[in-house]
């Protein structure tokens, strides 16, 4: 378990913006520390619009912070709890008795099994079962274009074989080009966190000649 956050925001191409801080010690207690940041609930927020899709995108309002937001908020807390709870299907207890406790490690854990289960196993792994799935061993590079029959190649070569490898490439292409804008994003909050409260010298100002 040893770095286990890092090396599953990692898998999930997460912007460095968004990720846990590599150079903390992943224990539970500096993950509970991270979790119950704003940086938190922006990396669920990413998760699901990005990878787990769970639900509609005009209903994902309640797990989004405001822009201005400098800590989590009951509300989001409740809403998160519900999220893993009624569209997760992640019961536990704890949760259904008190929705305000449902930010734990064990939660953050879950999460990112499910978002990389529909991220690298495209349904052939159910959410029940990935919890014996070893994260260290997945070949990633042969299961996670294993179906292909739901992507639009756009065209056709006329023979199966070579439109299915096409469409692995088409696929890589606009993984690539989605880890790029990731990357560009990553790069637009890091200027924003220095332009967002820009300070005049009104010394160096001069009226008339």
């Amino acid at each position: 378990m040893d770095h286990w956050l890092p090396k599953m925001q990692q898998l999930l191409h997460i912007p460095i913006s968004l990720q846990y801080d590599h150079a903390s010690p992943c224990t539970s207690k500096e993950i509970t520390i991270y979790i119950n940041t704003v940086k938190y609930a922006r990396f669920v927020e990413f998760l699901e619009d990005r990878h787990i899709r769970a639900i509609p995108i005009e209903q994902r309002e309640t797990l989004r912070l405001p822009k201005d937001a400098s800590n989590t908020t009951p509300s989001w807390k409740a809403a998160y709890s519900n999220y893993l709870t009624s569209v997760l299907h992640h019961h536990k207890p704890s949760i259904a008795n008190d929705p305000l406790q449902s930010v734990t490690v064990e939660s953050c854990w879950w999460i990112c099994q499910k978002a990389i289960a529909e991220l690298y196993f495209d349904d052939v792994v159910e959410s029940p079962t990935i919890q014996g799935v070893d994260l260290q061993h997945y070949d990633k590079e042969t299961s996670c274009l294993s179906n292909t029959s739901r992507f639009p190649l756009g065209f056709s070569t006329g023979s199966e074989n070579v439109d299915q490898y096409a469409t692995h490439l088409k696929m890589v292409y606009i993984q690539d080009m989605r880890h790029l804008q990731d990357d560009i994003n990553a790069i637009v909050d890091r200027c924003q966190d220095f332009t967002a409260e820009a300070k005049t010298d009104q010394k160096l100002g001069k009226v008339g000649r």
